[in-house]
Parts: structure tokens; C-alpha cells; sequence
């Protein structure tokens, strides 16, 4: 029977009151609480796209190579570097906005305005009158993000006073039964040649197998006892004692400074022939000793507190158990495509700003533009070796790549870019969509570490489905030029196989006609048709009318393109340089301007007629 609560009913009451766009905000608060993470990832890659300083690039190559491998969340340590360095990144730019620094003045700013590498500009402390909008955006929410942990008890803020009073109370259970143990009666004592007593034998015998067991419960937790005490106390006497006392104290109870409780070399400690050598020791030179090994240990001590959870990372990444293996690599395909049209379309963007603002007036001067060419090779050879990571199924070879992906296109983005096109990261509408594509590859790209590669990641991801959209996608991807057999060699060559090449190609054909014809028989099931009936008017003038028209207009397009699009009938042609230059025959010009395109004024009719009226009157 299904329980009736009456306050539940009045919620649900209340909800379904609102109106449609009440709904649809509270459905997105809602969504934004359950993934606030992705929120601040968001807001974290906006501020590094308009701000686009050293400051700000930190947290993103942290996003993408800690919080986002991190299993199963980001830890609480993330994101408190996160809002400390936000903290202290809002604090130094204000500082760094009063006047009286010499390259806040108006003249240096007037000077240096438009130069990508002006040190304040490129290090994120250029004054400005909205330096603080998104840091304080950014820091809105990941205190957000906090408190919403906080709420589901995830923030674990008293995770080590927690286990310190564990530790606690397990001692006292321990002292506590020790004592019950000791203030129990003893076993009964054998005689020296091993005989009992002989008074009562079943109930001797039964109290001796009591008290040995009892005897043997409370020897092993006084030496469980003594061993956490032990631990402790050379904890801490590793950590406050000064060496000298520490070396004395080893000395007198046979120590090593090998033990487990201690992090200091076996080199260091003394052997027995040095003993009476150490006795004539001067004081200096056993406090230079004892200082040596402090500093030792420390440097040992720091070393294990980075080494020790990195070493963790890397393992819970590499060798996770649970691991629910997921496939994202045709989304990661499709966003590499969508980067791969943004710089065939946007190619300007990433040369020189003086260079042609087309990519046929390029070509047509016989030579390809050399940063186009560049980013079109980097894009596809990332292509290329992230199909041969994927079919392999390393996730330590991924895991490489991720990290070489990441600080390559961050040192390319915002160092060498701006000095190639000599703009401004944030004024490059281009390069601003590209890296922000390319940023939702890295999270693609980092779950699929986290996850880890399925067993099976042979096939087509469109023919999973058989529907006509499945068909034509399909098609049209074996109508792209040598794209089918470069897939396909790349398949053969990265997947054990027994196959040859050409059986393999052969196996490639066979999935690909028995997908087209499956395709025919579910469509073929989903809209029946008698047998010996002909085709309906609507079903041959519809698809094949639109097929007829597609392929006229691949006839004929390309006249039409040239002799439509590109006329240059009644279309006027405004100037993008102009010079200017007066001079008397032969001679050293006189005077020379010249004016690029946002300078040039428009002359329009009515200052010809003024400019032609006026010389009528004065022709000399």
C-alpha cells in the first residue's frame, strides 16, 4: 500500500501551481546543484579565455590533469587550492591597480595598448576597470560548490580529528580489557617436569584451556598496545627530539634509525669502531652532524609527504578495480571534427592578421599559408594517435598524451599564437572558440582515463543503430575519400588480428553491405508494403525528387557559385590601403601617407559634388 503523507501531497500541489517557466528555472537550479562541479569548471575556462594571463592559466591545467582524474571525485585538497588561489589571485590584482606603479600610468598603457607580451598585461595585473568580475564570479562559485558538499556530507571536514579519536577510544577499549584480563584468576601453574595437578582434571583441564586462551588474548594486546605506543613515541621523538638527543637515545637502547618509525639513512648511524672517536669529537662538529641529519630527515620527510599521494594518484588511475568502463571516443571524434571545420573556416585567425581574408586568393597565389597548414597537421595527427590509444586500450599511453595535449595547446594558445598573429588572445574570436572545443575534449578525454576502455571498441558507432539517418550518415562517410581505407588500415594495424590486410578489407565490406541491407529490413518492417503493389506518388516524387535536385545542384552549383555569388556586378569594392605620395619629377617624394582600411573614411557622392564645386570656383 502506498504510504500518504499529507505535507508530500502539499508540495507536490504547490509544484504543479507554477507555471511552465517557473518550472524550467527550478529544473535548471536543480541540475546546476547536482553537477556544480562542471559549473566551476565552466566558469574557471571562462575566465581563462577572457582574462588569458600566466595567473589565470593555472587552475584550468589543474582541472583537466588532477581534478578531473581524480577517482571517484575531486579531493577536498583540490578545492581548497582552487579558492585559495582565487583568493590570493583577487587580493595581488587589486594591489597591483593603484596608480603609482610606473606601468599603470596613462602613457605607458596608451604605449603598450595592443601588444600581447607587456609584462602586466601577460601576467594577468594590468589595470583595467573590470579586473575583478569574473575572479569574483569564479569565487562565487566554488563557494557554492563547497556548501553543496557540505550539504551531502562529502567536504569530510573532520576527517583526521575523526580517526584521531578512533584511535583514541580503541586504546582505552584496549587498556580497559587488559585490565579485566589481569584482574582475572591465573591458569593453574605446571610442575617442572610439564604434569598438572592432579586434583579435578576435567575442570583443570577445562580452566587451562581458559586461561591460555585468556593469557594469549591479553599478551597480544599488550603487545598491540606497546607496538602503537612504540610507533608514537618514535614518531614523536623523530619529529621534536633535537638530533643530538635522538643519536643518544639510539645509542643507549640499540636503535637503528632504520627502524620503521624512523626516515633516517643507515649511512648516517655510527658503527661500533667509531664510538670511541666520537667521545673525542669536538661540540661544533657533533652540532654540524646533528644538524646534517635534521636537515636530512626533513628533506626526507617533505619528499615522502609528495611523493606518497602522487604515487597514489597515478595508481588509483591505472589500476583501479572497480572500474566501469565507458566508450566516449565517437563524441571525442566529433568534437576533434568540429575544431578540424573551425580551422578551415577560421584559418586567418591563426597567422598574421595581414594575410589574405581567403583561403582561395591563397591558394590561388601558389602557396598554402604556413600557419593553416600547421594547425591542420597538429589536428590531424591528434586525430590519428588518439584512434591508435583507443585501440590499444593503454590508459597509461592516454594518460601521457592528456598531459603533453594540455601543456602543448596552453604554451601554443597563449604564448605562441599571439607572438604569430601579433593580436590578443582575448580579441582572436576564432582561437577563443577553437580552445574552448578543444577543452571539452580534455574533459572527454580525461573520463575516458578515469574509466578506463571497454572490452569491446571494434565497430562503426553508426551502425548501431539501423534507421535511415544511421544509412545516410554512413554512406556519406564511405563517399569521403581514402577516409574508409585509412580507418581501416589504422583498425588492422593497432588490433591483434590473425587477418592479412586484404582479408581484413574484405571484413570491412561484408559489416558494411550487411548493415545497409539490415537497414532495409527494419524499414522495411516499420512501414509494410504488399507485395506486387506499386510505389506510392508521394513516397517516389519525395525521395526521389529530393535525390534528383541534389544531384542537379552538384552539376551544376559550381557555375552558379561563380557567376552569382561571386559577381562583382553592382557590388562596390571599398579600398583596405590607401598611399598617398606627392612629389616634383624625378625628385625625393615630398610627402607620403598611407591609411589602412579602419581609417579610410567613406567619400560619398554629395562630398564629390561639394570637392568638384569647389574647384570649379578656384581651378588654381
Amino acid at each position: 500500500r502506498k504510504a500518504s503523507i499529507r505535507e508530500l501531497k502539499q508540495s507536490e500541489q504547490f509544484y504543479h501551481s507554477h507555471n511552465r517557466f517557473l518550472k524550467l528555472l527550478l529544473a535548471a537550479y536543480r541540475c546546476a546543484t547536482a553537477h556544480s562541479e562542471l559549473v566551476c569548471y565552466f566558469v574557471i575556462i571562462l575566465n581563462n579565455i577572457v582574462t588569458a594571463s600566466v595567473i589565470s592559466l593555472f587552475l584550468p591545467i589543474l582541472i583537466f590533469l588532477w581534478a578531473m582524474l581524480s577517482i571517484p571525485r575531486p579531493t577536498k585538497r583540490f578545492w581548497m587550492t582552487a579558492i585559495i588561489f582565487t583568493e590570493v589571485m583577487v587580493v595581488v590584482k587589486y594591489l597591483f591597480q593603484f596608480g603609482f606603479f610606473p606601468w599603470n600610468s596613462y602613457a605607458t598603457l596608451v604605449r603598450n595598448e595592443g601588444k600581447p607580451f607587456f609584462p602586466p598585461r601577460i601576467l594577468g595585473l594590468e589595470k583595467t576597470t573590470s579586473y575583478l568580475k569574473y575572479d569574483l564570479l569564479q569565487l562565487l562559485v566554488l563557494f557554492f560548490h563547497r556548501a553543496q558538499l557540505r550539504t551531502y556530507g562529502l567536504w569530510d571536514q573532520e576527517e583526521e580529528t575523526l580517526s584521531k579519536k578512533k584511535t583514541e577510544v580503541k586504546w582505552a577499549e584496549d587498556e580497559e580489557e587488559e585490565k579485566r584480563e589481569e584482574a582475572a584468576p591465573s591458569p593453574p601453574v605446571e610442575s617442572e617436569e610439564g604434569m598438572e595437578s592432579p586434583e579435578e582434571p576435567d575442570s583443570e583441564l577445562e580452566r587451562d584451556a581458559t586461561g591460555q586462551e585468556e593469557g594469549s588474548k591479553a599478551m597480544m594486546l599488550r603487545l598491540r598496545r606497546k607496538t602503537i605506543l612504540g610507533k608514537k613515541a618514535s614518531e614523536e621523538e623523530c619529529t621534536s627530539a633535537p638530533p643530538s638527543q635522538r643519536w643518544q637515545d639510539w645509542r643507549r637502547q640499540g636503535v637503528t634509525p632504520l627502524d620503521p618509525n624512523c626516515s633516517v639513512c643507515l649511512a648516517s648511524l655510527p658503527s661500533d669502531g667509531q664510538k670511541t672517536g666520537e667521545a673525542e669529537e669536538t661540540h661544533p662538529q657533533t652540532k654540524t652532524k646533528a644538524f646534517a641529519l635534521w636537515v636530512l630527515h626533513s628533506f626526507v620527510t617533505i619528499a615522502q609527504g609528495i611523493y606518497r599521494p602522487v604515487r597514489k594518484f597515478f595508481k588509483d588511475i591505472l589500476h583501479t578495480e572497480n572500474r566501469a568502463a565507458t566508450d566516449v571516443y565517437a563524441i571525442m571524434f566529433l568534437v576533434d571534427v568540429v575544431d578540424f571545420i573551425i580551422i578551415v573556416f577560421g584559418f586567418w585567425a591563426f597567422g598574421k592578421h595581414t594575410a589574405a581574408t581567403d583561403i582561395t586568393s591563397s591558394l590561388s597565389e601558389n602557396q598554402v599559408p604556413q600557419a593553416f597548414l600547421v594547425m591542420l597537421l597538429f589536428q590531424f595527427s591528434t586525430m590519428i594517435i588518439d584512434r591508435a590509444l583507443y585501440l590499444r586500450k593503454t590508459v597509461l599511453g592516454k594518460l601521457i598524451f592528456q598531459v603533453i595535449l594540455v601543456f602543448g595547446i596552453h604554451i601554443w594558445m597563449f604564448f605562441i599564437l599571439p607572438a604569430v598573429t601579433e593580436r590578443l588572445f582575448n580579441l582572436n574570436m576564432v582561437a577563443q572558440l577553437w580552445y574552448f572545443v578543444k577543452c571539452i575534449y580534455f574533459v572527454l578525454s580525461a573520463y575516458q582515463i578515469r574509466c578506463g576502455y571497454p572490452t569491446r571498441i571494434l565497430g562503426n558507432f553508426l551502425t548501431k543503430k539501423y534507421n535511415y539517418l544511421n544509412l545516410f550518415l554512413f554512406q556519406g562517410f564511405r563517399l569521403v575519400p581514402f577516409l574508409v581505407e585509412l580507418r581501416a588500415v589504422m583498425d588492422w594495424v593497432w588490433t591483434d588480428t590473425t587477418l592479412s590486410l586484404s582479408n581484413w578489407m574484405c571484413v570491412e565490406d561484408i559489416y558494411a553491405n550487411i548493415f545497409i541491407i539490415k537497414c532495409s529490413r527494419e524499414t522495411e518492417k516499420k512501414y509494410p508494403q504488399p507485395k506486387g503493389q506499386k510505389k506510392k506518388k508521394i513516397v517516389k516524387y519525395g525521395m526521389g525528387g529530393l535525390i534528383i535536385l541534389f544531384l542537379v545542384c552538384i552539376i551544376w552549383f559550381p557555375l552558379l557559385f561563380m557567376s552569382l555569388v561571386r559577381s562583382v556586378v553592382g557590388v562596390v569594392n571599398h579600398p583596405i590601403d590607401v598611399t598617398v605620395t606627392v612629389k616634383l619629377g624625378g625628385y625625393e617624394p615630398l610627402f607620403t601617407m598611407s591609411v589602412q582600411q579602419p581609417s579610410i573614411q567613406p567619400f560619398t557622392p554629395q562630398d564629390y559634388e561639394e570637392l568638384s564645386r569647389l574647384f570649379e570656383e578656384n581651378p588654381v
